[in-house]
């Protein structure tokens, strides 16, 4: 067995090891001065039991007993001490302290104190002269207190688990923070596995909200009651949101003694609340791009400038689809193999970015081409990834332009031609929500009703040149038949004579 003595006096501490060094079942592992000492002395000796002291500085021996006991339950502690008095007997039984025994007895009883095995929590008193029934009854009265008190903890206990719940004691004279298991569970601990400090404790806190929570405490601690809302990171780097209620207990000068509070989960009230305010973005986000798709709807219809529309467009896309570059192309498939796309406006490109997309090709290696080809959206999360791009010029620069990911959508004719590409790009890597494609289709329809209708108006206008020129080479033949000298008739009386 090995054995912990605490005692303020060097020549009772050197008494008491030498009596109990004389037993070969005993190792007596360690000394402490007072109880902050013994606190620590126990937390890195890990004992079997503990002699304690009833009266020592800075913490009383039923102080550190009591803060022994929550945190090594597994470790006895036998009171020593040279009152024979009830009522600190009383607060010996209350502490947790598994036997009581009187110095005058301490070379005939002390071993057997340590010895005796007892599965309940009654107190074993040693050397005591007192054998009146007040002292009795008021034992028994207490464990009878005690034991009703452990079935109100149990009850509480229960509630805590349910209400997810935890709560803590910090001794700011020691700096022993006491936890409930319900909050251990909730910062993702085994039961025993806290340190039981405050450093152990703000090593769970979030990076960001440590620096505020910590000076938050020590002000709480100096001024009034702590409350604040704060994450912590557990061992599985899983992240959760606590609500902390705490006040400060005092000494009879005033001086703080005890910090105890609770500690909420509130993780799942946070992520509500962040949803609702996601929504009500989102909502907001969504109501202006209507009202964006709109105000171009109307702009359509009035046939405003080609030019200034493919701007706007070209704008809405960027907000829309929340992208940090975009383009637009009107599709000439007379050109090339399998057509060309021209560069009609764009957002965020490089003078050389520009010119080198121009003109794109169907066989490029580009998103918009590999649309083109397809037929359908092309989204590329990732350019450092993508199979068709690798060692092509497009990749290049795309990565000069500093863009990471793009997607490419075909702009259709009403009678489902191919008639441009509209395309948004990204600084990071990124997957462009179904909730944002949903609304971007709505204004690539937009985009394809103006190239069609632009389309549609460049081949007007080639017609209409087109009769024009016909229509100035008939009046030239008109002109020049006109001014051609008649032939002259013949005389027939002339012929006669």
């Amino acid at each position: 067995m090995r054995i912990l003595v605490v005692d303020d006096h060097q020549v009772v501490r050197a008494g008491v090891r030498a009596l109990l060094e004389a037993d070969p079942e005993i190792e007596v592992c360690g000394e402490g001065i007072d109880g902050r000492d013994a606190i620590a002395k126990a937390r890195e000796l890990q004992p079997d039991a503990v002699v304690m002291d009833v009266s020592m500085p800075n913490l009383s021996g039923i102080e550190a007993t009591r803060e022994l006991v929550s945190l090594y339950p597994q470790i006895r502690v036998v009171m020593l001490s040279q009152h024979d008095f009830p009522h600190i007997m009383q607060q010996a039984l209350n502490a947790g302290a598994c036997a009581y025994v009187v110095k005058s007895a301490v070379n005939t009883d002390l071993l057997k104190a340590l010895k005796e095995k007892t599965a309940s929590r009654r107190i074993s008193i040693y050397g005591s002269t007192r054998t009146d029934t007040k002292m009795h009854e008021i034992l028994r009265r207490s464990a009878a207190l005690e034991a009703a008190l452990r079935e109100s903890e149990e009850r509480f206990r229960l509630a805590q688990q349910a209400a997810r719940i935890g709560t803590f004691d910090l001794n700011l004279k020691t700096g022993v923070n006491k936890w409930t298991p319900e909050l251990e569970e909730m910062y993702g601990l085994a039961p025993g596995e806290f340190g039981g400090t405050r450093a152990d404790w703000e090593a769970l806190l979030h990076p960001d909200d440590r620096d505020e929570i910590v000076r938050g405490l020590d002000e709480a601690i100096r001024t009034g009651p702590f409350e604040k809302e704060f994450r912590i990171v557990r061992r599985d780097a899983s992240v959760r949101w606590m609500l902390a209620k705490a006040a400060t207990l005092r000494d009879a000068s005033g001086a703080a003694e005890r910090l105890i509070g609770i500690n909420i989960d509130i993780t799942e009230r946070r992520e509500t609340e962040e949803q609702l305010r996601r929504g009500e973005r989102e909502l907001a986000m969504e109501v202006a791009h209507l009202k964006l798709l709109q105000q171009i709807s109307t702009e359509l219809i009035q046939e405003q400038s080609a030019k200034n529309l493919y701007e706007k467009i070209t704008d809405a896309a960027v907000a829309i689809m929340r992208s940090d570059f975009a383009s637009m192309q009107m599709l000439y498939p007379e050109r090339g193999n399998n057509g060309e796309l021209l560069l009609l406006a764009y957002r965020g490109f490089s003078p050389e970015a520009a010119r080198f997309w121009q003109w794109v090709p169907a066989d490029s290696g580009s998103t918009c081409a590999a649309a083109l080809r397809t037929r359908q959206r092309v989204i590329v999360s990732d350019i450092e990834t993508c199979d068709f791009m690798a060692a092509t010029e497009d990749l290049r620069i795309y990565r000069q332009t500093a863009i990471r990911a793009v997607q490419s959508t075909p702009l259709l004719s009403r009678t489902g031609q191919i008639v441009g590409m509209i395309s948004t790009h990204w600084r990071e890597q990124h997957a462009p929500s179904e909730r944002d494609l949903q609304t971007f289709d709505v204004l690539a329809r937009q985009a394809a009703d103006l190239i069609e209708r632009r389309r549609t108006e460049e081949a007007a206008l080639e017609k209409e040149q087109q009769l024009s020129a016909l229509a100035a080479r008939l009046d030239r033949r008109v002109c020049d038949a006109q001014n051609v000298s008649p032939i002259p008739k013949v005389n027939p009386a002339i012929n006669e004579k």
